[in-house]
């Protein structure tokens, strides 16, 4: 776990949401560092917009890069648009627990794949399978990044991340996040987001398939232009998810290493 200094130390207790961790500072520019080994974490902390196709073989570097003045700007959205968007609002609304596989693809060429566990509001971890035993999760104001075989630890703050408003009690597509583009063509939804205090900063992609409305795959694009599109399988909602799935132990730090 990277310790930065005391004062930065102090500021990060009031960050509660991992119970038994000792919670790192994290300064932007520390963590954002430390999330360069994390593809799925430093996607979720950095994304800029990406459009990607629905099939999790299409090749990402086809896809063609979109002008830097619309990744800013929120759309003058049509009726028709308004209503898309009150019609995911109450799809995600209605989403209270959700698992379901995942294959994460990057640009680079790495890929992974495991499972996701999502218990609105607040809680989501992502359990990576392959390449290596590893999981992402959060169940407060903290997300935490932990390697299994190293027993290495990682922390970002929930609400620096692009998908803080799916874990928030109620999701709306306004206020802390911008629409800055939604399509609907071939019973395939798309909605392009940013946060509105940071709109340069990154954004998200989110596609759904129409008829039933069903989250399909989210994208996100560093600002090196590095996507990041994990696409979901084999979705089931409404069942129960152990609460232990959201708990991130410090005796898993504390153990000695196999």
């Amino acid at each position: 776990m990277r310790v930065l200094s005391p004062a930065a130390e102090t500021a990060s207790r009031r960050f509660s949401g991992i119970p038994g961790a000792a919670l790192a500072a994290v300064r932007r520019p520390a963590y954002f560092q430390s999330m360069r080994k994390i593809p799925l974490l430093a996607a979720l902390v950095a994304g800029v917009l990406g459009l990607p196709a629905l099939s999790p073989s299409a090749s990402m570097a086809a896809e063609p890069a979109t002008p830097s003045a619309t990744l800013i700007a929120a759309v003058d959205l049509k009726a028709s648009d308004r209503e898309l968007v009150q019609r995911v609002e109450d799809y995600l609304n209605n989403i209270k627990t959700m698992q379901a596989d995942f294959l994460q693809i990057a640009s680079t060429g790495q890929t992974a794949n495991g499972t996701l566990y999502l218990s609105r509001p607040g809680k989501i971890r992502v359990q990576y399978s392959e390449p290596e035993p590893a999981y992402l999760m959060a169940n407060g104001t903290m997300m935490v990044y932990f390697e299994e075989t190293l027993k290495q630890e990682s922390f970002v703050p929930v609400s620096a991340t692009p998908v803080a408003f799916l874990l928030a009690d109620t999701i709306r597509l306004s206020g802390d996040v911008t629409v800055t583009d939604i399509t609907h063509r071939d019973n395939v939804i798309r909605v392009n987001l940013v946060q509105t205090k940071d709109r340069e900063a990154g954004s998200l992609s989110l596609v759904f398939s129409d008829v039933p409305l069903e989250l399909r795959q989210w994208t996100v694009t560093d600002q090196q232009g590095i996507q990041t599109r994990i696409s979901l399988n084999d979705t089931r909602y409404g069942g129960r998810i152990d609460p232990e799935l959201f708990r991130h132990d410090q005796a898993k730090i504390d153990s000695p290493r196999n």
